[in-house]
Parts: structure tokens; C-alpha cells; sequence
């Protein structure tokens, strides 16, 4: 189509890399600096600009949405040396873009001295603009005519390197392309490109787009010759992150026909006040000012742009801001964020078209009254300067952390100074390890809290306003309100004017105390955050836990009326014949002592009373009393009792001794369940012996929930009235329910669920339930919920929000208390006799005092306390009673061992509590066997203290080895799996129900399992592991054998506990999922019409697919054949495709017509590219005259068509199968000799689709256009995104290092601080011995003192450095030139050596795989259950990832809608195994 051209460049310069598939890439920095900007784009016109400040994204449309520009670049056109190519022209996405902007915009020539060679007399500009314009319009009509041809412009793709492959078109020869590299400094001439990657744009649109995150220039500058001729069109200056020092005076000269000023990060040290002349700029529509240390004064005119609407300046050392503010003006959005002002200017109240005010982190003590002015306000923030909060994300604070913080976080160094902020973190470390502890933390915070001004701090009395400032109340338009970080103690009724308030945010306001009941009435509220409110009543942090829903039905009801709730329990804990019970009723005498209770009956269970005690005539104190049997069988159930809501009285009989009076187990076990609950530690029988020597201060270190130690005489009444002050005092003191303030209408919800109580009702149903609350005025199904709630939190009512037991509700606790005593109670024989087991048949004598009709549901309320567990229904119907098991380990306890040769494995997982709680390990045992870990075979090696687990071909076993440990123990094809899903059972089960518990877990050397195969491997601790990861450590050393284990394949071997390592560990079970599938691979697949199938009557008489199968079979193929095709699936026969090799189709008449078996082959062959054969069924060919026929075309088949031919020709098809799999294994196996080891951050192209860049990652160099390039001469390279997936990550590299002859490493200051390319290195280097070529790319230093610059010494001519980080000509060829030179070098000894060891390795393991195929079939069951175990625990670790995200952060609009269907196949759902056979 083109002969004879030229080409002429055009600048058409968005943001963003265009694509009409994507949006502009976004590339953030290592540290976050806020706020980011970047262009929206309708078609190729920019409409809108998206801010990001760190707390949300918005999006401003622009009023005059600009055309993007495009203009000529004043250069001579450049002659072509060879056709042009249609994927560089008019089957090209980019040249389409070009296209329609050349026949919809106008075209513009800022200059043109060069561009034209003839004359062109007294033609003006726009003349000459316009004859242009009508020049190329025909041109680029036909360009997208001609597109049409490849699919239209909708269907084309980007090649790869536009511009340089535009450029190897052009002939250079006599006239060089000028071209410089936007980074190496600032460009005067008009008549130069200026690289921008990963195109070509002027000098004034390059420059405009100075963004440190993707190109960094040293010198630059916004002086007027580094932009014009070219900038009169320039409506977008983005300059993020330079290092310049001052700013032109004459800025808006230069630039005033701007829409859009952005000038973030920048220092400008010589530019204390910022140029004026804005109002020149009659476009200016969005001004973003930030991070401008130097700058520390605005101009009087600043906001005087008369088309202005949205203005941010933030992160500046600006105190004062004496500028105009015009009341004419259109400015609809204003952030004053990060700012030194102390008094918010009351003129902003003139600007009545105002939106949006963001005055956040302001050391601001209140508002000014005249902002009630602004009646468009609908967005207000003044959130105050953050303090440290840890949200859930670590545990601890060391300096890097801190210093990171801050770096994020600037607003405290804004007001303090920086060297102030580094000295407050050494005088808070108060163990000088440069960690700072929670503790610490906490009072760094209060530091920072009380020096630093912020709303409110001036008003902490403030009872009518609650320290709010006034005027936000007469804002009756606001939409959102922030006040968080600030020093505000209450929301008070005034908010009820806030009518159409949609979201409150009040988090992290240490000193509120309650918000208003009106708040929850407000109609159009859809957010409401409390979270990190230390002082907050009511709401209670309980209802503040539950969510929104809630908050806001609990402050509905405050509104309806509120009282005070004097009401808490009280716990009576410690051992047998303490006192408990003979306590309670001298407390509860008038003459505060009793007779005393020795021959009274010992305590069964749990005993539940009412004492009411008067406080000084003022109000009553009601507690529920439960006395706690003390004998050890009922250790299991009070768990489940322990309250955190209460107060516990801990006993101890002193004629004991204190030694033997288990303190410890008490005290351990209140914290384990409640670790904030107050104990009163009281001594009893004071009469018959004197005061104890107890360590009182010692106890109360280790245990600070003690509030205080009495000693009494019970029938002596000795302190028994003491004690009772001191229990009132420790109540009103500790128990935040005492000023809590609920509403009326749930006390008289309470009432009538009593009334039911008194009339000797247990239990009752959810729906007479409701219509009680309905009575009382209690409608919405939440309210009730969050009521019911609130009952169970007193002890009136016991309520379990699960699917089986939700239905009822218990009102009288001492009931369930009953029913749980019943299974473990020292007087039931049936149980006991029976060794643990509670057989079905026994049920209605065990409970025989309660409704038959219960029983059902009863059992499984002991299944949901984990107090039973179900056996499988093999017999007769049996529970099992863990707590109740024998105390002795079996005799003749079968735990194999293990024999090398049968491919078992044996791994661990050792516990190691502080306090192992009573009942953990028995709940355990229950949860792992109702997920499936039971063997009928393994019931009688139960014990109390351990049990042997089966889980497909897996056993388990788990003991209790002490009181302070439990070991697992698992054997199997991948014992991993199975410890991480016991692991996660465990783990899951202290979070939900030991929160207290104080624990670590130990874990295998993995080298001394894989290496020594010992029984007794060297343990890693967790924590230890978990701490040398966050400090970079590179490995551990196992001290058995002294392996050195890198911490990288410690963490992949690390069950997921701590919620951190999330994409190690899924990374991690990915790629197992792909080693596993790989395994479970099929050879054929067979596709076939069972109309083909012969009858009975014509068996022998036609090709019968069935023997095509049995034959292949018998040769050793794995093949995939379906009984019934007509009811098996397109989803399975899908799956059947894709995990297999080779496709065989039994082709007839009848195959085409067959809707389900066509299409599985058209997606077989147009989707998958999977390679076929075709075995011919019968005489007929009508089937090639279909679309299938066409598809198949003429390979090689096996025509069988008859039975007299079927033994001769199966042997072709047998012979055709084969070539296909030898075809796939030498793909497969190819060796490239060139081996390519990069970092992603580095790749223009990786970054341009997928990864993120990092700051300095992207320099000239790029490691995949050096694999091209190098590939151009006919040498393969292996990369990664082309070689891995074969055989495992791991294994892929190892084997493409160890066939490759050259190692090309790409290096970085990124690819130093990825451990995988280390390792690519090392291995290479230092094992393989391979000669290396070392590309510099990025733009960092830091490997001049790397391990690579070691490396590279010790190699000496076997190493060489060709630096390209700037763009350098021949660098690319120079990488080529020293890829042949060594390729061409013999072997030395040493790599001729290992050449020798791997190929011995490699025939041993040709010499294994034989042996392994023999035992396939038994891997297919082993893989199977192994896809599913990988399964069950990639979906834990999933759930348990997002339960963290939602448990450390408020995400009600931030979280993604997240959607998971889980597809089972109706009637495939195994029973026995508890899992889905459909994957």
C-alpha cells in the first residue's frame, strides 16, 4: 500500500500508558507519599482528575474537558529502508489511537522551521495547520479502512517496542534520529524526541510529566525554554519527587493555559513563597500543592484562578494564611491537610459554593462560628494529628517501623521536628532494644496526645457539647463527618440536626465516653466508627465489636429511654473444699457468717444464685452468682462459662498451704478465657490458722488481673464485711457494664423472659421469643439479636447463633449448666462405665428430667461446645466424651514405622504453652474428628490424652505429653498437609476460645527430615523464625546436625499462625496445587458418541470405543474414559481435557451430531491447542464435510473403520499417540542455552501489563528486550514467564540453570532484595560454575558492594559487566557479543565436573522413573486426597486471611465485594470423608 514515504513524529502524550483495554498504570514508591494524581480519560479526552490523600480516592470532572494534544515535532521527515509492516501501521492499537485523533482534533504546529523543505511564501500558521490537516485526513481514513482487514481497530494489540521497531524502519545513514533519554537531564532543543518510556513525546510534554516514581531528572527545572514552543498547549504540569530548589517567578506566564497544577514532594528551599499570577490561568480548574518543605507562604492571589474548583495543599510548613478569599469564586473543594495552622481562617465561610473541607491534621483547638455560612457544605474532616496505632498489623514497633511510620505519617515531624521525634522514641524504649513494646507504645502515644493541640483538648469538661466545636451542629447539609484523633468526650443530643449525615468517623478518640442515642435515629446514617475508643461506654466496646448494625440499634433504643445497669456476675472459682459455697452465704447473711457446710453435698457442676447489695443508699449492685464445683471432671464445662463480663472471686482453702492450694491453674485459666476480668484472691478458713506467707507482688505481676488478697473466717464472719466493700470497690472500679447505659425497653424485654422463668420455663422457642421483644417494642430482627445478646452477656439467658441451635433459646442458665454437668458429672455411671462413650440408647435415662423432644437437640449443643463428638454411624448410635476417655495410654499402640521404599514421610509440630488450659486438648480431639480425621479401625487407641487420627492415606498422631505441651505427629505421602490442617484446627480453637493463652510451636528441620530422614529432627521455634524474617536474617541453623536452613523454605514449611506470612504460605499451596495436578495428569482422553456403543446383538460385529480404551490401557497410556457420556458433564469432560495430553477422537457419522462430544472438541483444539489423534470408527467420511472435519484437516490417522482392520490399525494409532507425547516431552524438556535471571521491577514490559514499578526501578535497560535481542541471532533463552509451571517453581529454575551454558543476570538494587534471583545467582555462580553477563539496570548503586560484585571477582574473565541503566548506544548488541563469546569457550574443569554429577544425577533419576510409573496408580489415589487436603487448607488459609483484614480495619467501604461459589456436583459429596469429590 505505501511506497516511497516518510516519517514524521508526532507528540500525542497522555499520562498514562494508553491502551483502550487498560487504565493508566499507576506506580507507587516504596514509601507512600500522598496525596497521588492521575488522569481519567472518555475516549482520548482527559475528563477528570483522580486525587488519592492517603484516606480516600476522588474524582473531580473537569468543567472544559481537554482534547489531548497533538502536535508535529519540528524534525525532517525520516526515509524508510524497507516496507512497513501492518502491525506497525494500520493493524496497530497505538497507530489507531493516532489515527482518530489526526481526522477529530485539530492538528497544531507549534514550529516548524524543519518540518518543511520548500518554500512556503506568506502562509500564516493556522493556514498551514488547516492544509495539513486536510492533507492527512484521506491518509489516516484509509489507515483504519485498511484495519478493517485484521479485525478492526477494536481487535488490535500493541507490538512490543513501538517506537525502537518505528526507528529500525528509518534510515539513519546519512541524518541520525535525535533522541535524548528523559532522566539525564533537561532538554533545550525543539528539535529532539525525548524519551519517555515507553514512548517518544516532545520536550515540553516529557518534561511536564516529572514523576520520581518512574523517571528521575537531577537538573530539573520549570524555567521557559526547557517547555516552549511546544507548551502553549500544555494543559497538565505534574512534577512529583524532583530535587529542585525553586520555582520560576514568572510560572504562570510560562504555563497559563494549565487545567490541571500538580507539584508534589518537592523541596523548593529557595522559594519560601510560592509565585503568584495565578489568576492569568482562565483554564486552572485543579491546583494540587504538597509535601513543599521550603515553602512557607502562599501568595494573596492563590485562589484568584477564576475557573478554580478544587485546591490542595498539604504537608507544607505554612502557619498562617493570609491570602484573599473571593466570594465570586467557584472553588467547590478544599484540603488544607498537614498544614502549622492553629486557627482555621473564619473567611473560608465566603466561600459559598464549598463541597468539600478537609482541615486534617491542623494543631486546631476549635472552628470558627462563621462556617455555618457554608449551606453547600456536604464533606467535612478534621481529624487530628494521628498518633501510633498498631490496627492489628504488628505486635511490636522496632525503629525501622517507627522511622517508616512517620516517613508516611509526616504531620508529627511537621510539628515537633524531626530529631524531636527520634529523641521521643529512645526515651520511651525503656529496654534499649530499639522495639517498642505495646506498653511503650501506648505512653509514646499519650505524649504525642497531650503536647500536640487537637479539637477538644481544651474541653475535656465540656458537658453540653462534648467538646465539639459548635458550629458543626449548624452544618445541616454534611453528608460525612471526621473527627477522629481528636480529644472530643462525648457526641451530644445536638447531632440529631446532622439530618442528612450519611457517615461519622470517631475513631481513635481516647477521651469519648458516649455517643448519643439520637445519633441512631438519624435516617439517612449508613457508617458509624468507634473502633480504638479506650474510654467508651455507650456504646459498649461489645456492641462496638459487633459491627454497625449494631451500634446503630443499640443508640435507637438509648433514644427511646436509658438507665444505668448495676448488674454483673459473679464468679466463685478455686479447687474442691475451698469455700465457695459456705462464702456465698456469708456474704449473703445479715450477720455475715455462717454454720458452715461439712456435711453438706459436694457441688455438681455449677450452682446459680441472685445476691443483691445496697451502695451507700444510692443504688443497688445485682449479682449472678455461680459457684463452681471444684472437683477436676468439671474443669471441661466451666470453661465454656467463664465470663468476661464479671467479676471472679478465686478461693483457696489456707490449711492447704499455698503451694498446693492451685492458685496458678485458676489464675492461668481466668486469664486464658478472660484476660481482662478483676480477681479478688481470697484465703479462707482464717480461724484455724494464722496469716499466710503468700508472694503476694510476685503473683500480681505475673498475673495483673489481682485487684486485691483477703483473708476470712466464713463461719466466723472474720472479714466477710471487708470483703464485701472490697468487692464493691473492685466492681465499680474494673467492670466497665457499671456505667453502662442500656436501653429501658430490653430491661423490659428482660422481665417478661423472667416471668417464663418463673413459671418453670427452661427454654424457649426463637419465635415466642421474638414476640416478646415485639411486645415490648423490639421490632427489627437485629435489635432483638443484639438485645438477646446483651441478656446472654448478663447471665440472664444462654443464646448460640449457629444454624443448628439458633432456634431456641435458654432462659434459665442453670439448666444448660445441668445438662452439661450430666455428661461429665462424677455420679453418672453410664458414661464412666463405658470408657468416654455416650451411647444414644442411654440418652433418655442420662437426661430423663428433661423433654424428650430436647434430647436431639441437646446432643448437639454438647457437640457445639466440643464436649462430644459423633462417631461414625458404622453401629450403634455413640458419642464420645473426651474428658471422660481413660486416663492411660493404650499398650499395643500401632504406629507404624517407617520404610524408605514405600514413599512414607514422617513430620511434627511440638506445642510449648506457658499454661496448657484444662479442656484445650480434649475440644481439639473433638474438633479433628468432626472434620473428618476418624478411622473406625483407631476408636479403641482413644485416651484422654491423645488419639491416633486418619485422614485419606495420613495418620496422625496426637498427644498431650505434659502439662505445658502437645506434640503431632503425622505420617504419609505429604504429612505437611495434614499437620498445617490439625494446626489450623488448633490455632483456631485457642483464637476462639483461649484468647489468653500464652503459646509457641516448634517445627522440623526440614534437612533433617529430607537428608537424615531422622525420627528426631532438630525443632525451629516459630517466634524465632517469625522474628528473623522481619529482620532479614537469611537463614537459621539447625544446632543436631548444624544444616543452615534458609528462612525462606522455613516460612514456606511454617503452618500459617500468626496471620502474616499470607502470600509465602499461598504461594507456597499454589504451587503444590500445580505439582499435584501435574500428577494427576491423564495421557488420553477419549472421546466418543455412545449411540456407537454395539448392542448386545452386534458385539464383535463393529469398532467398539470401550476395547479402543482396554487396549490403550494395556499398553500403559492413563487414559480418561467415560462410562456414560450421556450423564457425565461438559464441565467434567472440560476438566478431563485440560489435565490431559493427548485428545483421541472414535470419529463416525454419528460424532458430529453428538452436540455434547463436537463441542468438546472444538474447545479441545480452539482454546486448549491440545494435540489429537483420530481413530475412524466405521466407512463413512461425511463427517469431513463438517466444520469438525475442517478443523481435523488431513494428519495422520488411524483408519480403522472395521473390526477386520482393528488389531493393525490400532497398532497406528497406538504409534500416532506416542510421536504426540514424545512431541510434548521435547517441548517440554527443551534446554535453551541462555539463561536470563531479572527482576520483574526492572521490565518496562512486565511493568507496563502486571507488576508495579518500584521508585528507580525502570532505567534504560530492559531484561526481557535483552532476551529478544539476543534471541534475534538464533540463540533460545530461558525466561520465566515462558519456562515455569512444568515441574514446580523450584525445579524449573534448577533445571534451566543446569542445562544452560551462559548466565545473563540483570541486576539491581531490586534484585538484591529478592531472595529468588539471590538464589538464581548463587546457584549459577558459586554451584554451576557458569559464566556470566551482568546487566546494570535500574538506576541504583547498590550493587557495587553486593554479594554480586563478589561474585563477579571471584569469576574473573568468566564474568562480565555491561552497565545500562542509562541509555547507552550498543549496549544491547555488547550483551550479544559476550552471550557468543562464551558460548564459544570450552568447558573448564570445574563446570566439565559438574557437568559429569548432573548427568550421573540425571540417569538415576531415568533409572527412578520407570519405578515411579509402576506405582502411578497408587499416586492417583495419594494425589487425589492430597488435591483435596491442598484444597481444605489453601480455603482456611483464605478465610483466615480475610477474617484478619476485617478484624484489624474497619472495611465497610473499602472492602472489595467479594463473591466465592464453591460448585458440588449434586449426589458427589462423600460422607465418609466429609469432602467434595467434584474439584
Amino acid at each position: 500500500m505505501f511506497s516511497d514515504i516518510s516519517v514524521h513524529r508526532l507528540c500525542f502524550f497522555q499520562d498514562g500508558y494508553i491502551d483502550m483495554k487498560k487504565m493508566p498504570m499507576v506506580f507507587p514508591s516504596k514509601i507512600k507519599k500522598y496525596p497521588e494524581v492521575r488522569s481519567t480519560y472518555d475516549d482520548i479526552n482527559i475528563h477528570a482528575i483522580t486525587i488519592n490523600d492517603g484516606k480516600e480516592e476522588k474524582t473531580y470532572p473537569l468543567k472544559q474537558p481537554r482534547e489531548v494534544c497533538l502536535h508535529m515535532m519540528d524534525l525532517p521527515g525520516f526515509t524508510v529502508n524497507r516496507p512497513v509492516p501492518e502491525d506497525l501501521s494500520y493493524a496497530c492499537l497505538y497507530q489507531a489511537w493516532t489515527y482518530v485523533a489526526l481526522l477529530t482534533h485539530k492538528l497544531l504546529l507549534p514550529s516548524y522551521t524543519k518540518i518543511f523543505t520548500g518554500e512556503l511564501g506568506s502562509l500564516e500558521r493556522k493556514q498551514i495547520e488547516s492544509l495539513l490537516f486536510q492533507l492527512i485526513q484521506p491518509y489516516a481514513s484509509l489507515c483504519s479502512i485498511y484495519s478493517a482487514q485484521y479485525g478492526g481497530l477494536s481487535n488490535q494489540e500493541n507490538p512490543t517496542y513501538l517506537s525502537e521497531k518505528i526507528q529500525d524502519l528509518c534510515d539513519d545513514k546519512g541524518q541520525p534520529i535525535p533522541i535524548e533519554l528523559l532522566g539525564k537531564g533537561m532538554i533545550a532543543d525543539n528539535h529532539t524526541f525525548v524519551r519517555f518510556p515507553p514512548f517518544l513525546a516532545c520536550k515540553a510534554h516529557s518534561h511536564s510529566r516529572v514523576d520520581r516514581n518512574i523517571v528521575r531528572i537531577p537538573d530539573m527545572s520549570l524555567e521557559s525554554k526547557f517547555y516552549e514552543p511546544y507548551s502553549e498547549k500544555m494543559d497538565i504540569l505534574i512534577v512529583n519527587g524532583s530535587p529542585m530548589k525553586s520555582l520560576p517567578s514568572n510560572l504562570f506566564n510560562i504555563f497559563e493555559n494549565l487545567q490541571v497544577l500538580t507539584i508534589l514532594n518537592v523541596d523548593l528551599k529557595q522559594t519560601p513563597e510560592f509565585p503568584s499570577g495565578i489568576s492569568r490561568c482562565n483554564d486552572l480548574e485543579i491546583v494540587c500543592l504538597s509535601g513543599l518543605p521550603g515553602v512557607k507562604k502562599m501568595p494573596k492571589d492563590i485562589l484568584r484562578a477564576p475557573a478554580l474548583s478544587t485546591f490542595y495543599l498539604h504537608n507544607c510548613p505554612i502557619r498562617k494564611l493570609d491570602i484573599e478569599w473571593p466570594a465570586s469564586m467557584t472553588l467547590t473543594s478544599l484540603s488544607l491537610k498537614g498544614l502549622l495552622i492553629q486557627e482555621v481562617p473564619k473567611e473560608i465561610a465566603k466561600l459559598s459554593e464549598l463541597n468539600e473541607l478537609n482541615l486534617d491534621c491542623n494543631p486546631i483547638l476549635t472552628l470558627p462560628d462563621e462556617l455555618e455560612h457554608l449551606k453547600k457544605l456536604k464533606h467535612l474532616s478534621a481529624k487530628g494529628i494521628p498518633w501510633i496505632a498498631f490496627e492489628g498489623k504488628f505486635d511490636q514497633m522496632p525503629k525501622s517501623i517507627y522511622e517508616t511510620w512517620h516517613a508516611e505519617n509526616p504531620y508529627i515531624i511537621n510539628y515537633l521536628s524531626e530529631k524531636e521525634v527520634e529523641d521521643l522514641f529512645d526515651k520511651f524504649d525503656e529496654n534499649n532494644n530499639n522495639i517498642l513494646d505495646p506498653t511503650e507504645v501506648a505512653k509514646l502515644n499519650f505524649e504525642f496526645l497531650t503536647t500536640i493541640p487537637r479539637i477538644g483538648v481544651k474541653k475535656l469538661g465540656d458537658s453540653q457539647y462534648g467538646g465539639v466545636p459548635p458550629v458543626i451542629f449548624k452544618l445541616k447539609g454534611l453528608e460525612s463527618l471526621d473527627l477522629s484523633y481528636t480529644a472530643i468526650n462525648c457526641i451530644p443530643d445536638f447531632a440529631s440536626e446532622l439530618f442528612t449525615l450519611q457517615t461519622l468517623n470517631l475513631e481513635h478518640c481516647p477521651f469519648l465516653e458516649s455517643v448519643s442515642g439520637n445519633v441512631g435515629l438519624l435516617p439517612n446514617l449508613r457508617s458509624l466508627h468507634l473502633n480504638s475508643c479506650a474510654m467508651l461506654d455507650s456504646p459498649p466496646p461489645d456492641i462496638v465489636g459487633r459491627g454497625f448494625d449494631s451500634v446503630r440499634a443499640f443508640l435507637k433504643k438509648m433514644a427511646g429511654g436509658f438507665t444505668e445497669c448495676h448488674r454483673t456476675k459473679l464468679m466463685f472459682i478455686g479447687l474442691g473444699q475451698a469455700g465457695k459455697t459456705t462464702l456465698l452465704q456469708a456474704l449473703k447473711s445479715p450477720t455475715k457468717k455462717t454454720q458452715g457446710t461439712q456435711d453438706a453435698k459436694l457441688t455438681d457442676g455449677i450452682e446459680i444464685k441472685p445476691w443483691v447489695v445496697p451502695v451507700q443508699d444510692m443504688f443497688e449492685i445485682t449479682y449472678s452468682c455461680w459457684d463452681f464445683a471444684g472437683q477436676t471432671v468439671y474443669y471441661n464445662t466451666h470453661q465454656f462459662f467463664l465470663s468476661k463480663q464479671a467479676v471472679y472471686m478465686l478461693l483457696w482453702n489456707m490449711r492447704m498451704g499455698f503451694e498446693h492450694a492451685g492458685l496458678d491453674f485458676w489464675l492461668s485459666s481466668v486469664a486464658c478465657h478472660c484476660p481482662n476480668a478483676p480477681v479478688v484472691v481470697v484465703g479462707t478458713q482464717l480461724d484455724q490458722i494464722p496469716m499466710p506467707d503468700i508472694p503476694e507482688k510476685e503473683l500480681m505481676k505475673k498475673y495483673p488481673q489481682i485487684k486485691k488478697f483477703c483473708y476470712v473466717s466464713s463461719t466466723a464472719g472474720t472479714n466477710i464485711a471487708e470483703l464485701e466493700e472490697t468487692l464493691i470497690e473492685v466492681t465499680m472500679t474494673h467492670c466497665s457494664q457499671m456505667k453502662l447505659k442500656i436501653p429501658k425497653v430490653w430491661l423490659n424485654f428482660e422481665e417478661s423472659i423472667l416471668v417464663e422463668r418463673k413459671r418453670g420455663k427452661n427454654i424457649l422457642e426463637w419465635g415466642k421469643l421474638k414476640q416478646y421483644a415485639i411486645d415490648n417494642g423490639i421490632y427489627d430482627e437485629k435489635d432483638i439479636r443484639l438485645a438477646v445478646q446483651f441478656l446472654d452477656d448478663l447471665g440472664t439467658v444462654q443464646y448460640f447463633d449457629t444454624e443448628v441451635l439458633r432456634d431456641r433459646v435458654v432462659i434459665n442458665p442453670q439448666w444448660i449448666v445441668d445438662v452439661m454437668a450430666k455428661v461429665v458429672s462424677v455420679n453418672e455411671k453410664y458414661i464412666k462405665e463405658s470408657k468416654g462413650r455416650f451411647f444414644h440408647k442411654f440418652i433418655s435415662e442420662i437426661w430423663k428430667d428433661y423433654e424428650p423432644s430436647l434430647h436431639e437437640w441437646m446432643l448437639k449443643l454438647t457437640e457445639r461446645f466440643d464436649l462430644t463428638f459423633p462417631l461414625p454411624k458404622s453401629g450403634e448410635a455413640v458419642n464420645v466424651v473426651p474428658c471422660l476417655l481413660p486416663e492411660e495410654e493404650p499398650e499395643d499402640l500401632p504406629w507404624p514405622k517407617i520404610e524408605e521404599e514405600e514413599g512414607i514421610r514422617e513430620s511434627k509440630i511440638q506445642y510449648k504453652f506457658t499454661y496448657l488450659p484444662t479442656g484445650l486438648f480434649n475440644r481439639a480431639q473433638a474438633r479433628l474428628f468432626s472434620q473428618g480425621f476418624t478411622d473406625t479401625k483407631l476408636l479403641e487407641f482413644l485416651w484422654k490424652k491423645g488419639s491416633i487420627l486418619k485422614k485419606n492415606n495420613h495418620y496422625a498422631l496426637v498427644k498431650q505429653i505434659s502439662d505445658y505441651e502437645m506434640i503431632v505427629t503425622v505420617q504419609g505421602p505429604r504429612p505437611k498437609n495434614i499437620l498445617d490442617l490439625i494446626h489450623e484446627t488448633i490455632s483456631t480453637l485457642i483464637k476462639d476460645s483461649f484468647t489468653g493463652v500464652d503459646y509457641d510451636f516448634y517445627i522440623p528441620c526440614p534437612d533433617c527430615v529430607e537428608k537424615e530422614r531422622t525420627k528426631d529432627p532438630f525443632l525451629f521455634k516459630a517466634e524465632l523464625i517469625s522474628r528473623a524474617h522481619s529482620v532479614n536474617a537469611p537463614f537459621l541453623q539447625c544446632t543436631k546436625y548444624f544444616h543452615t536452613v534458609s528462612i525462606g523454605e522455613l516460612l514456606s514449611n511454617m503452618p500459617d499462625n500468626r496471620d502474616t506470612e499470607f502470600d509465602v504460605q499461598i504461594q507456597e499451596s499454589i504451587g503444590t496445587l500445580q505439582e499435584i495436578r501435574t500428577n494427576m495428569a491423564q495421557d488420553v482422553v477419549i472421546l466418543y458418541n455412545p449411540e456407537d456403543i454395539p448392542s448386545k446383538d452386534k458385539e464383535g460385529q463393529i469398532v467398539d470405543p470401550r476395547q479402543i480404551h482396554e487396549d490403550l490401557k494395556k499398553v500403559g497410556f492413563n487414559c480418561w474414559f467415560s462410562e456414560d457420556m450421556d450423564n457425565t458433564t461438559e464441565l467434567e469432560i472440560a476438566v478431563a481435557i485440560m489435565n490431559s495430553k493427548v485428545l483421541v477422537i472414535c470419529m463416525s457419522e454419528k460424532f458430529t451430531s453428538y452436540p455434547k462430544c463436537r463441542q468438546m472438541f472444538l474447545y479441545a483444539i480452539e482454546q486448549l491447542n491440545k494435540p489429537f489423534a483420530v481413530a475412524v470408527m466405521d466407512e463413512s467420511q461425511e463427517w469431513q464435510q463438517t466444520d469438525v472435519g475442517f478443523k481435523i484437516g488431513n494428519p495422520r490417522m488411524a483408519m480403522i473403520k472395521s473390526v477386520k482392520r482393528y488389531e493393525k490399525k490400532m497398532e497406528d494409532l497406538i504409534d500416532i499417540i506416542k510421536n504426540l507425547l514424545l512431541d510434548i516431552e521435547k517441548n517440554t524438556m527443551s534446554n535453551p542455552a541462555v539463561f536470563i535471571s531479572y527482576c520483574w521491577a526492572n521490565s518496562h514490559e512486565a511493568c507496563s501489563v502486571t507488576t508495579q514499578a518500584k521508585e528507580g526501578s525502570l532505567g534504560f535497560g530492559d531484561p526481557r528486550a535483552i532476551k529478544k535481542h539476543i534471541e534475534k541471532a538464533g540463540l533460545p533463552c530461558w525466561l520465566d514467564i515462558e519456562q515455569m509451571g512444568k515441574f514446580g517453581i523450584y525445579q524449573d529454575i534448577t533445571i534451566g540453570l543446569q542445562n544452560s551454558k551462559v548466565l545473563v543476570i540483570c541486576v539491581s538494587d531490586e534484585y538484591l532484595q529478592s531472595e529468588a534471583c539471590m538464589m538464581e545467582a548463587r546457584f549459577g555462580g558459586y554451584n554451576l560454575h557458569l559464566p556470566m553477563v551482568v546487566c546494570v539496570v535500574g538506576t541504583g548503586k547498590d550493587w557495587k558492594t553486593s554479594e554480586i560484585a563478589l561474585m563477579i571477582q571471584k569469576l574473573g574473565d568468566g564474568a562480565t559487566v555491561v552497565k545500562m541503566q542509562r541509555e547507552t548506544p550498543g549496549s544491547y548488541d555488547r550483551v550479544l557479543e559476550h552471550v557468543k563469546n562464551f558460548l564459544k569457550r570450552p568447558e573448564t574443569e570445574k563446570q566439565k565436573k559438574m557437568r559429569e554429577k548432573l548427568a550421573k544425577v540425571q540417569q538415576k533419576q531415568e533409572k527412578t522413573m520407570k519405578e515411579e510409573l509402576e506405582k502411578s496408580l497408587k499416586q492417583q489415589g495419594d494425589t487425589k486426597f492430597s488435591f483435596q487436603e491442598e484444597i481444605e487448607l489453601i480455603q482456611r488459609k483464605f478465610m483466615r486471611h480475610i477474617s484478619k483484614i476485617t478484624r484489624a480495619d474497619d472495611l465497610e467501604n473499602e472492602l472489595p465485594k467479594l463473591m466465592v461459589f464453591d460448585f458440588v456436583k449434586k449426589g458427589k459429596y462423600c460422607k465418609t470423608c466429609n469432602v467434595c469429590l467434584c474439584f
